[in-house]
């Protein structure tokens, strides 16, 4: 290994770290996606976690309760939180 690929390899694994460290700060999974934009200045969370609704759109509080076969009225709706941070955070 090159002294090039090495310091590659080493830069990824401490913007990992930046970023696994930042979700735990935020209190997020780590399933969380991390953008990278212009139009914030901090790291924010935007988006919802994922919930069921029935198709008319009420929510479903305990989805267990609706689980036996024949009940296909429940529809599910993904997390679509995401943590914003400005460009060039994690170069800093």
């Amino acid at each position: 290994m090159n002294w090039i690929k090495l310091g590659e390899k080493l830069d990824r694994q401490d913007i990992a770290r930046r970023k696994a460290d930042l979700r735990r700060k935020l209190g997020v999974h780590r399933g969380c996606r991390i953008e990278e934009t212009a139009t914030v200045t901090e790291p924010c969370i935007f988006g919802t976690g994922y919930h069921w609704t029935t198709r008319g759109g009420s929510p479903i509080r305990h989805p267990s309760a609706y689980a036996r076969s024949g009940w296909s009225n429940m529809v599910y709706h993904a997390s679509t939180i995401r943590i914003e941070v400005p460009v060039g955070y994690f170069t800093r």
